[in-house]
């Protein structure tokens, strides 16, 4: 179930984030800090568009914190954006 996540200081779907900003929430934000993955992949599905599974969501977050090759920058953040949930969806 997706819900807005109005806590998160952001709109789920990362409108105010500056042009250019990879899309996360604060929600994902916080489970990244405390190291839980699972929860950490909810939030990204929850920010993602409605196709974009928890699935997707999960091995974006585990290319992102390179547990799974990814081709990704090695200069690349740890933490997954909705963009990369999109881009795993897409390789489907």
């Amino acid at each position: 179930m997706r819900h807005d996540d109005s806590t998160a200081g952001t709109s789920a779907d990362g409108d105010d984030q500056p042009d250019g900003a990879p899309r996360r929430t604060f929600r994902q934000l916080l489970h990244w800090a405390t190291g839980d993955r699972a929860a950490e992949a909810v939030a990204l599905a929850d920010a993602s568009p409605n196709e974009v599974t928890l699935e997707d969501a999960t091995k974006a977050v585990a290319r992102a914190h390179n547990d799974e090759p990814s081709g990704r920058d090695a200069d690349a953040s740890d933490i997954a954006s909705v963009d990369e949930a999109i881009a795993v969806h897409e390789q489907r």
